[in-house]
């Protein structure tokens, strides 16, 4: 491979990562719970794609595309892992928004036959309840995730998505010649888009990170809880809904 060949498939490779796909969107999720989570997610999902490139090189991702049963197999196995992804995000989201809602609710000061008393504690309101006592806004608590959860997620997702792997058959042959063995493409062509994907969710999860102040309010974190779960439980249902056709 030339060096300007491998500029056009670096190039390609930024392209596919700045891409949003299932990835992103996981990363996001799991970054809301913070750093360490986001960055094993986005670890997980990057393994899986040189896993995918491998398995490409060796000629294994060439199988799956002609068998019919096991491509739209993987694809409702991949389908069916984000919708309970998604679905179980948007429990979250609900759950933390009727706590939140428990929580904030209008106090009734307690009256006296004269009228309210003088030590009763004014109702609360929804404002109030975002405020601390020096007047800081209050943050929601990020959940709490195992380490192990938010890797496996990452690889699970990515590995279920056979369209991963057509995609490293459909761009090797462009950039790869006879010389050129299994290892030499998965590590010099699987390794530059895994790792470009990597940078990218590793600077999603740091801006979601370092953006965690105003993230991490109650409205907010709930609304990208619910937008991460909807996504992935839509891009779930959209694969659930193309594989069943081919194999029943």
């Amino acid at each position: 491979m030339t060096l300007s060949s491998y500029l056009a498939f670096l190039g390609v490779a930024a392209i596919l990562a700045v891409t949003p796909g299932p990835d992103t969107f996981l990363a996001l999720r799991y970054a809301m719970a913070g750093r360490r989570p986001g960055l094993l997610a986005a670890t997980g999902s990057s393994a899986a794609i040189f896993a995918w490139a491998a398995l490409a090189a060796a000629g294994v991702a060439a199988a799956l595309r002609s068998s019919t049963t096991a491509y739209y197999g993987l694809t409702l196995l991949g389908g069916t892992y984000l919708i309970i992804v998604g679905a179980r995000a948007l429990h979250a989201a609900r759950e933390a928004r009727a706590s939140l809602s428990a929580t904030s609710a209008p106090v009734t000061p307690a009256t006296h036959a004269h009228g309210p008393r003088a030590d009763a504690e004014p109702a609360r309101t929804d404002d109030d309840a975002a405020v601390g006592p020096s007047g800081a806004v209050a943050v929601a608590a990020p959940p709490r995730i195992r380490n192990r959860t938010a890797l496996l997620a990452g690889v699970t997702t990515c590995l279920t998505n056979p369209k991963t792997g057509l995609f490293f058959i459909a761009l090797f042959p462009q950039f790869t010649s006879a010389e050129m063995s299994v290892p030499q493409v998965t590590f010099a062509l699987g390794g530059t888009v895994a790792l470009c994907i990597f940078l990218y969710l590793i600077a999603v999860v740091v801006l979601a990170d370092a953006a965690r102040r105003w993230l991490a309010r109650p409205a907010v974190t709930h609304g990208i809880q619910a937008v991460s779960g909807a996504v992935l439980g839509g891009l779930g249902v959209y694969m659930v809904a193309t594989a069943l056709p081919q194999l029943i």
